[in-house]
Parts: structure tokens; sequence; C-alpha cells
């Protein structure tokens, strides 16, 4: 039995299908908010007044199809509701199973008792009390202030219902681990890990194993680039305490953007290499302008170690411009490891002809037997129809040349005092 939540914010529809065995992967394109708001928050708290548990108590068709349904209110999990609530629907699915209680997400009507119902998840004997049971526990989160409070009161519930007996609890927990990898990252700890990779998987799609097992790549990725003072060295304990507040100002998105990219340039001129990883982490900030930046101090130092960071910017970003400057500064800090992701990018298509020709240059600057190959396929395949393929072929020409050669090891140069070639 499939439900579905829609709503309609800003001109867009989010539909998410839930199911009594569990939650389908949003299908269509979300717009992303620029902070971290839960999963379950946005695309159903959002949608509805009232959210309860509740039973059929009777039914009676009328005209058109519709039907008159009384409900009795056994719960009340957000907002406030009568004891019992009237719904005038056409919805077949409501009535299918009438002796199974329903989470329903209400909102008001005009009239009196009646409500409309947004959304409803059937409730099956076998795991009704744990979903109740969770979600008396994951209603609380829109009521909590701040995005860093939210996020960590949803890492303690997965942490909490890592091995939930409902199938349909751990994939509503596969969304938020999901976004929690997308927007608050640093949240989840080496020590959390641990739990983590322990996360029932037992009962879910494949295609939620994926997305799950995806969020815990980038946990890990996240992980390895942590960094703290002890790595940088200070000639005293006020120059120590001055770049530390600094650092705070430049993680506060409220702090004027001059400062914030000022920062970034000073940190880099004073402490070289030992401090990239702050320019990798500022790659998933708020600010197009701060990661622009970041990714020009990344492209001049050559600081190969983000080199995923990069990736997953390409993958992810909606702006043209910002994805081929990632691409440009993934030219001259790649490693030899990131031929086989650079590879299956190139094979998926980038969305513009300048994109897929920056791919071709990473793969060139690799230059390794693998990325050699798979040039020299394409080669082949593009010389079946050298009139319709002319400009790829000399866009692979040049990127053999002696000039591309030339403009890999000659850009880079001046932040860390000199050539940083490989």
């Amino acid at each position: 039995m499939k439900a579905s939540f829609f709503f309609d914010i800003a001109k867009f529809v989010v539909w998410v299908a839930l199911s009594v065995t569990g939650v389908q992967p949003l299908i269509g394109q979300v717009r992303r908010p620029e902070v971290y708001r839960p999963w379950f928050d946005e695309v159903a708290l959002s949608s509805c007044h009232s959210l309860v548990v509740a039973h059929i108590t009777r039914v009676n068709r009328i005209a058109d199809g519709q039907r008159l349904i009384r409900f009795a209110v056994d719960e009340v999990l957000r907002g406030k509701e009568s004891d019992r609530i009237l719904v005038l629907s056409s919805d077949e699915g409501l009535v299918a199973w009438p002796d199974l209680q329903k989470i329903l997400f209400l909102v008001p009507s005009r009239k009196g008792l009646m409500r409309l119902v947004v959304d409803h998840v059937d409730l099956p004997q076998a795991d009704a009390a744990e979903r109740i049971r969770f979600l008396r526990a994951l209603v609380p989160v829109s009521s909590i202030i701040g995005p860093g409070r939210q996020a960590m009161f949803v890492k303690n519930l997965l942490r909490t219902y890592r091995n939930s007996s409902s199938p349909w609890v751990r994939r509503i927990l596969v969304e938020e681990a999901r976004r929690l990898a997308e927007r608050r990252p640093e949240t989840v700890t080496a020590r959390d890990l641990e739990w983590l990779t322990s996360f029932s998987l037992q009962g879910l799609t494949s295609d939620m194993r994926t997305v799950f097992n995806e969020a815990l790549v980038d946990f890990k990725e996240a992980n390895a680039l942590r960094w703290t003072e002890a790595d940088l060295v200070f000639p005293d304990a006020a120059s120590k305490k001055s770049f530390l507040a600094s650092y705070a100002r430049f993680q506060d998105v409220s702090t004027p953007e001059a400062v914030r990219l000022e920062f970034l340039e000073s940190a880099i001129k004073i402490f070289g290499e030992k401090a990239c990883p702050i320019l990798v982490r500022s790659l998933r900030d708020p600010s197009a302008a701060v990661r622009k930046r970041a990714l020009a101090l990344i492209r001049k130092t050559r600081y190969q170690p983000g080199w995923r960071e990069i990736l997953r910017l390409v993958r992810r970003s909606r702006s043209a411009d910002e994805r081929i400057q990632a691409l440009r500064t993934l030219m001259f800090a790649v490693p030899l490891q990131a031929a086989s992701a650079v590879i299956k990018l190139a094979k998926n298509g980038m969305k513009t002809p300048e994109e897929d020709r920056a791919v071709l240059e990473v793969l060139a600057a690799i230059n390794s037997g693998e990325a050699s190959l798979f040039l020299e396929d394409l080669e082949k395949r593009w010389r079946r129809e050298p009139a319709k393929n002319k400009d790829r072929l000399a866009h692979l020409e040049y990127i053999r040349s002696d000039a591309f050669r030339r403009k890999l090891l000659g850009a880079g140069s001046g932040v860390l005092g000199g050539d940083r070639r490989r």
C-alpha cells in the first residue's frame, strides 16, 4: 500500500512515497536549502498542521465517488486535534485497510471537525507500536532551534533506532543519513562511524542500501579531512588565540563575506598546506563566493587529498560555472587513484560541452594507463564519424600537446613559495 507526501512550496513539488514496507527515495529535483533541516521535518511535517494516530469508525459513500470517513483519534503526535474527526475523500487507499490504525497528516478544513488528509500511512500490526514509538521521538525535531542542534538530535535517533525491527523506521533513517551526509557530515565523528557501520540494512531495497552506503562514504571522507589546531604551529599563545577566533568568525555564515574570504587567503599564506583541509571543508560552504575562493586556492596549492570533495561538488552543484571551475581545479590536484571516478563521470556525460571538455582535461592530467586507454577508445569511436566529432577530436589533440603540458606545469605556483610539480 503506497501513500505520498504532496506539498507545493514556491512552485516546486516533492513526491515521496511511503508504503507499509518502507519509504521510497525522493522523486524529481528538490531545491536544497542553504542550511541543514531534517528530511522528515522538511518533507512530511511542513505539509501538515497536525499528525495523529487514528482508526476508522465508519465510512459513508456519497456522490461522485466521495466518502465521508469518520475517525477516532487514538493519539496526537503533533498539533492539536479533536477526539473525533471527519474526512471527505475519494482516495481508495485511505479505506483499503479499514481495520488498520493509520498515521494521518492533516490540515484543517473550514467546516468544523472536517479535515483534509495530506497523506496517510497504514500501520500493520507487526510493527505499528515501533513506528508510533519512533514518530514520538522524531516529531519533536521540528521544535528544536538551530540546524546544529537538529543535526545532533537526528544523529542520536540514528544511533538509537539503527537496529529497529521495523524496515519502515530504518528507511526514514536512511533518508536522514543522506541529508546529514549532504549538509552536516562534520557532525558524525570517527566514534560515530563505529556504530553507523552496524546499521541494519535488512529488509531495505537495493536502492536504499546504496543510498546509505553512499552516505557512509561521505561521512568517512569528511572525517578524513578533520584537523585541529594541533596540526598548526603558532609562535605564541596569543597568535593561536587570534587564529582560532578568526576561524570561529569564518565558520559563522553571518560574518561578512569579505572577512571570510580574507581568512582563507591568510590561512594558506601563513600555514601553507597544513591549512588546506580548511579549503576542502569549505567546498560545502553555503556561500558560492567562499567555494569559489577555496577552489582557486586548492588549484594553486595542488592539494590532492581533497579530490573526492571536488568531485562531489562537480556532481551536485547546480551552477555550470562552478562545475567547470571545480573540474579545472581537479585538473591541477588529481591523483592517480581518481582515474576510475573521473572515467565514470565522463561516461555518464556532463550537462554542457565545455564541461565534457574539462573532464577530458582532467583525464589527460591524471596520465595513468587506465585514463589513457579510455581516451584512446573515445578517439576510435569519434573517428568513425570525423565530420560530426571534429571539435572533440581537435580537443583530444590539444590535451595531448606540449602546450597543454606546459599549462599543467605552469599553474599553481606562488602560494606555497614555488611550483608543486608532481
